[in-house]
């Protein structure tokens, strides 16, 4: 069985699901693993091939390439022949799409989420899509003479890839970073941006503020503004031996250390300095603590002696 491979550009609580080695297969070659070795079987000749694994070190993690590595459809040569690899690998047009363009709205800029907001819908599967010269001015909004800078832009930005389409003349073919969109299973769509060479773009959410807060802190500052007026000359200045003693005189008043006092009138009262040792005893112990406490002292004294 080929572990699906956890998708890393986004927490899933649904489960992962196994690919047998049958659906990676093909009709004149089937897969078998023996002593976690894979081999190719030719059905018509019975031949038994060895395939070459391969690892890759990602994240922390170990990923082996058994058969059909990620790229194999990104090197499609045409869009019918990328929908056959995307199929090999499960990334079937059943499965749910990922559209996560629009929680890049705060993002990019204007311009340039308008651009990939229109690729993204151009995406067939996975994330390639198959687009002519033509096509892409119109979708990107843009000339002939200015359609190479608007990609380079992008490419620049590692929002998309460009490439020609082989045998095609006039077609370009356009892969758009995963973080935006992904047409196919989502566990092939982390693996598949690395080895496109796409990085995992940040995803800023803006913060909601606190309209009640807003409007107090308004209401405090207007008020202040008021006092500063009529008050604020006969202020003491900041750092003035004036100013340290009328802090201080508040903390003495208003203090945490006033608060804790008042909270817990024991606790003030024990460590009071001028509370009489009978007072502090009687503030530790109630009478019956006191004379079971004396009686069992006087009797260790008289096991010592």
């Amino acid at each position: 069985m080929i572990q699906a491979y956890e998708d890393g550009y986004f927490f899933r609580d649904t489960p992962q699901h196994d690919h047998p080695l049958s659906a990676f297969s093909r009709p004149t070659q089937q897969l078998v693993s023996l002593d976690n070795v894979l081999y190719v079987v030719e059905v018509e000749s019975g031949e038994i091939l060895h395939y070459d694994s391969r690892e890759y070190l990602l994240d922390g993690g170990i990923v082996q390439d058994l058969h059909l590595s990620y790229s194999t459809a990104d090197t499609a040569r045409s869009k019918q022949a990328h929908r056959e690899y995307s199929n090999t690998l499960g990334d079937l047009p059943e499965k749910a799409a990922y559209n996560g363009i629009k929680e890049f709205a705060d993002v990019l800029s204007k311009p340039d989420f308008t651009k990939v907001f229109a690729l993204c819908n151009e995406v067939d599967r996975r994330n390639l899509a198959f687009i002519t010269r033509a096509d892409l001015c119109t979708i990107l909004n843009t000339t002939p003479d200015h359609l190479n800078r608007v990609l380079s832009g992008l490419e620049r930005k590692k929002y998309i890839k460009v490439d020609k389409a082989e045998h095609q003349k006039g077609v370009l073919k356009v892969w758009v970073n995963p973080s935006f969109v992904w047409k196919g299973d989502l566990a092939n769509r982390y693996l598949s941006g690395h080895l496109q060479g796409f990085p995992i773009l940040e995803r800023k959410r803006p913060v909601k503020r606190s309209e009640v807060l807003d409007t107090l802190t308004a209401a405090a500052m207007a008020a202040y503004d008021v006092w500063h007026v009529e008050h604020g000359h006969k202020a003491n200045q900041p750092y003035s031996n004036e100013w340290y003693a009328e802090i201080t005189m508040y903390d003495s008043v208003y203090g945490e250390g006033v608060r804790l006092a008042a909270e817990n009138q024991t606790l003030s009262r024990l460590l009071n300095p001028a509370t009489s040792e009978v007072d502090f005893i009687c503030e530790l112990f109630t009478p019956a603590q006191y004379q079971a406490y004396l009686q069992m002292f006087a009797k260790l004294t008289r096991r010592i002696h």
